[in-house]
């Protein structure tokens, strides 16, 4: 079974070249799951996303949310089945779970202690710094173990 090839709107009348960036983007992360050694599975599961994309009518923003959806889930995908990532992927998804998982219950406990609740903020960034560490690292391991691909998202 073969990837089903991405077929990008006319993105010369959109109003801006987001769209056109974005299905560029778009198409770099399905060239490089042609070059890996894909399951059926694995296949069938992009084509599906890819099949919704093509047979979209959605124009402008919608369009751009749709592709930017659409690679969001390939590149889940390609991570839980080949467990290859983009770079940045990590700091990308660990600062959120830093600022959620350390930052806010930091800022809680320090606000409740000093019975000041404006306190709480100052866990914001120390949660982002937490998960910004976290992040690199494991992008760093996934680097160094060559499951990275070069697209920056």
């Amino acid at each position: 079974m073969k990837l089903i090839q991405l077929q990008p709107k006319m993105t010369d009348s959109m109003p801006d070249d987001k769209i056109a960036k974005a299905y560029r983007r778009l198409h770099k992360v399905l060239a490089i799951a042609e070059t890996k050694p894909l399951s059926e599975s694995t296949i069938s599961k992009i084509n599906e996303k890819v099949q919704e994309l093509n047979a979209s009518t959605k124009i402008n923003g919608a369009l751009y949310r749709l592709v930017n959806l659409t690679e969001n889930e390939i590149i889940t995908i390609l991570e839980q089945d080949i467990d290859i990532v983009p770079v940045g992927h990590y700091s990308k998804k660990w600062t959120v779970v830093g600022i959620t998982l350390y930052g806010i219950p930091f800022g809680i406990i320090l606000g409740l202690f000093t019975h000041n609740m404006g306190l709480f903020a100052i866990g914001l960034p120390i949660g982002l710094a937490i998960g910004a560490l976290i992040g690199r690292s494991k992008d760093a391991q996934a680097a160094a173990q060559g499951r990275q691909y070069d697209i920056v998202i």
